[in-house]
């Protein structure tokens, strides 16, 4: 008699998990391991923040998938926040995985967080030049206040 083998489907976070394996080109057992090669951590931070924000999973759900405290997923979702602000390859990765797009489309992806990565850059540095030029204007007052009679 021959056996026939069902797979059952893989849950939703062992799909995302996959595909960011794929995307970061890094082993899926090893993201799931407790290696830390910083290729591997910065993949199952990925699918961390991913899975957090498509599943809307809690911490700890999370956390028990990757065999981690919820912490280090708290830290893993702040840390993915910040490089998606400033490092475009980051972006475009995650904008892949959040809306399921063909992973043909990295490219085009990178080309426009690229655009919003330097775009955040220099809102940023007009910023600092505005809050410079409040600092300056309010000394220039002080200085005219104490010579007024």
């Amino acid at each position: 008699m021959n056996a026939i083998s069902i797979q059952a489907p893989a849950s939703p976070m062992m799909r995302i998990a996959e595909r960011t394996a794929v995307v970061c080109g890094v082993d899926l057992y090893c993201m799931l391991s407790s290696r830390k090669a910083h290729d591997v951590a910065e993949a199952r931070q990925i699918a961390a923040y991913v899975i957090w924000r498509r599943l809307g999973k809690s911490m700890p759900e999370i956390g028990r998938f990757f065999d981690r405290d919820h912490t280090t997923i708290l830290h893993a979702v702040h840390k993915i926040e910040l490089a998606i602000e400033d490092r475009p390859e980051v972006a475009a990765v995650v904008d892949a995985l959040m809306s399921d797009s063909d992973l043909a489309d990295l490219p085009s992806l990178l080309a426009r967080n690229v655009e919003r990565v330097e775009r955040i850059r220099a809102i940023r540095r007009l910023e600092a030049l505005a809050d410079d030029i409040r600092q300056t204007l309010n000394l220039l007052r002080e200085g005219f206040a104490d010579e007024t009679p």
